[in-house]
């Protein structure tokens, strides 16, 4: 039960992508000096996930839920291809927004853990959900509010099914992120 709410929270999210990639097509950032805008324009780091590399093509997104945040980031989307990697995030606890540190995935939702992690990968003739089943997200702060650059640094394994092998999904993400 607990993954079908975390699914239609993944649903809500990108539709709220969606409506961010409209308002603003170049997949994130500013050119006129007020925001982060990593070199080469819309790229934000890479990872591999099952063997095979992306690139992180828009700027991240979080909900704040309170001492739990929802992570998400991005590929950029095209008519092929369209992935999302979100992980629920525990903070200390009053904290306002995501703090830096190892977060490892654990039930306890105890400070520095995560207790989901999921990819969703969207290609022009299926859609694929990989879960989560262990592993780390290290995140770290650089600047303040609406100037921070996090880097968040993800080392996960993936679960194992009869349809999908398990594998990993791992990579840097170094950009801007919006909390909506």
């Amino acid at each position: 039960m607990k993954k079908l709410v975390k699914l239609i929270g993944l649903i809500a999210l990108i539709t709220a992508a969606g409506f961010t990639m409209i308002a603003c097509p170049s997949g994130g950032g500013s050119s006129d000096g007020s925001g982060y805008v990593p070199s080469g324009g819309s790229n934000y780091g890479n990872f591999t996930l099952r063997g095979k590399t992306y690139t992180f093509g828009q700027e991240g997104e979080i909900q704040d839920y309170g001492s739990e945040f929802s992570l998400c980031l991005f590929t950029e989307q095209t008519e092929d291809l369209y992935i999302i990697i979100e992980f629920d995030l525990y903070g200390p606890e009053n904290s306002d927004v995501l703090v830096a540190g190892t977060y490892n995935m654990s039930e306890t939702n105890k400070p520095f853990t995560f207790d989901f992690g999921c990819v969703d990968m969207n290609t022009k003739d299926d859609s694929n959900y990989y879960y989560v089943s262990g592993g780390t997200v290290k995140v770290t702060v650089s600047g303040k509010g609406e100037n921070a650059t996090y880097t968040i640094t993800i080392d996960c394994t993936l679960e194992d099914d009869d349809e999908k092998p398990a594998g990993t999904v791992k990579g840097t993400y170094k950009g801007p992120i919006t909390y909506i």
